[in-house]
């Protein structure tokens, strides 16, 4: 590399071409934790399963496996006393700690922060390309809020008011695919481009998981040890101890 060049952008696409992940209760319980969990699980699927059985996922098959996300969500807002609703909501730390101490099976193996240290857009890149996608947390522009539905990309348009992150408008996503100009993430069913600007704004934390679907992978015990190595690392007390 010469001089004066900086290294080019992570790149990796673990989406395995999907571009409609269904909304997963996040449009009737405005809760979108869960819901970027179980996108997470269908990316992490993608890439692990194989070449002949990935078209299956483009028509909605899912393997059998642990129970469904958002059932289990009801499950955790039962021990709260709550129902799901629109204005229902959960921390992601408090939500994933749920999973690893209450559910039997292992959906969740393990999870931890990941440290922003020079920027959120290129530590987003770097946490999903080692752990087959990342949960990012973004405080959502209320210009980007009110796109969300549409095609153009989560970038920054202005200096206003209208173009910085608020903390009212807290959203959960599952990062799967980054470009050298634009990472993709999946919120409220469908793919959307976050620019680099935008991302190295907006975003509040990047999260690591293992989940049962790493465990197909050979290099499994390899990401295990590397999750542990995170500071604030949680992990399933159960048989990956």
């Amino acid at each position: 590399m010469a001089l004066g060049q900086t290294s080019p952008p992570i790149t990796f696409d673990f989406s395995g071409g999907l571009r409609h992940w269904g909304y997963l209760g996040n449009d009737v319980w405005g809760d979108c934790v869960p819901a970027a969990t179980e996108h997470l699980r269908m990316a992490k699927a993608v890439a692990a399963t194989s070449t002949l059985l990935r078209p299956l996922y483009h028509v909605g098959f899912r393997p059998p496996g642990a129970p469904y996300t958002r059932l289990l969500y009801a499950q955790f807002l039962a021990t709260l006393g709550e129902k799901p609703g629109p204005n229902q909501g959960v921390f992601p730390s408090q939500w994933l700690n749920w999973l690893l101490a209450h559910q039997p099976h292992p959906l969740l193996i393990g999870w931890a922060p990941w440290p922003l240290q020079g920027g959120a857009d290129a530590a987003a890149r770097e946490a999903a390309s080692q752990f087959t996608g990342a949960l990012i947390e973004y405080e959502l522009t209320p210009r980007a809020y009110a796109m969300s539905s549409s095609q153009e990309p989560w970038g920054i348009a202005g200096t206003t008011a209208y173009d910085q992150p608020s903390v009212r408008l807290f959203h959960e996503v599952a990062l799967v695919r980054a470009t050298p100009k634009v990472s993709v993430v999946v919120t409220w069913g469908q793919n959307k481009d976050v620019t680099p600007a935008f991302a190295d704004l907006c975003t509040q934390s990047v999260i690591v998981c293992l989940m049962e679907e790493d465990t197909w992978r050979p290099d499994f015990p390899e990401k295990l040890a590397a999750l542990r190595a995170l500071p604030g690392a949680q992990v399933n007390p159960g048989s990956f101890t």
